[in-house]
């Protein structure tokens, strides 16, 4: 859902984009109708606007794809979605300390169905070893004469004393042996996997917070600044589009960042991370 949203919000960027390619596309066919324009600053336009159109497209499709994958979750096929509240913008915390972290991986599912394996085998190991199969026969007999009648009589041991389940037992024992180097490798690769998370979740919310801050307001004021000399008629139509452009194009890598960190979030929570989720604002689920 959070996908379907995001997705639907660069589409809408980026049609911004196309619009603003094709604004500039059609100033230069004026200049260039009124003498004041060449060829290759036409071209160049009409280059720029396709690949803005292709950028649509494409974002267009991602969208599309994400919608067909939460309707696969969800099992409808529908064309509405359950009605509900999603963080879009959540305030990303500082990570806590790696070494928190870490001694939380011992109890991950991960670690915890391993052990779970190698209890099994150590379970069918210890069936294995007291299923010894006979190789030896102790008899003993007895007759007991009494006058015409002979009683006899005996009982019958079975000793397995070289037999002993030999290859069941070499087989599980070198399963217990690869149980142990596959927990001791899901270990590493947890804690590979933590420390990963850990340094792109810094840095993406590094990004998150420098845009929130200063990128995406010093871009508005500039656009504001730039409004206001247009509407007195200091500034051009070019540089007011430009300054539009900037502005979408930094919340495009707004929602780039917001991607980055929002993934990193989630890994670290996977891995343990108790990071709190406090959202500024959140959209109802509907149809995209």
């Amino acid at each position: 859902m959070y996908t379907t949203r995001q997705t639907s919000r660069e589409v809408e960027i980026y049609r911004s984009l196309a619009d603003f390619h094709q604004r500039i596309a059609q100033l230069t066919l004026q200049r260039k109708a009124l003498g004041d324009g060449t060829r290759l600053e036409q071209q160049m336009a009409l280059l720029e606007a396709l690949q803005a159109q292709q950028q649509v497209l494409q974002s267009d499709s991602r969208r599309l794809q994400a919608i067909q994958q939460l309707r696969l979750l969800l099992g409808w096929y529908t064309p509405t979605f359950p009605h509900v509240d999603i963080p879009i913008a959540p305030q990303f915390p500082p990570p806590p300390l790696l070494a928190s972290i870490e001694q939380k991986i011992p109890h991950h599912p991960n670690l915890q169905l391993a052990h779970a394996h190698l209890r099994h085998t150590q379970a069918e190991l210890a069936l294995a070893e007291s299923l010894a199969i006979p190789d030896l026969t102790l008899v003993m007999l007895y007759a007991y004469s009494v006058g015409a009648h002979v009683l006899r009589g005996g009982i019958e041991i079975a000793l397995p004393l070289w037999w002993r389940n030999q290859p069941a037992v070499a087989s599980l024992r070198a399963q217990i042996l690869q149980r142990r180097v596959e927990i001791e490798q899901i270990r590493l690769r947890l804690l590979a996997r933590l420390h990963t998370a850990h340094q792109r979740y810094t840095l993406a919310r590094r990004v998150v917070l420098a845009f929130q801050s200063q990128i995406l307001p010093q871009l508005q004021k500039q656009l504001d600044l730039i409004e206001q000399g247009y509407r007195a008629g200091q500034i051009d139509l070019i540089r007011l589009l430009t300054a539009r452009q900037s502005l979408e194009k930094g919340q495009l890598g707004y929602l780039q960042a917001l991607e980055q960190a929002t993934q990193t979030h989630i890994e670290l929570r996977w891995l343990g991370a108790q990071i709190p989720i406090h959202p500024n604002h959140s959209v109802k689920g509907s149809t995209p």
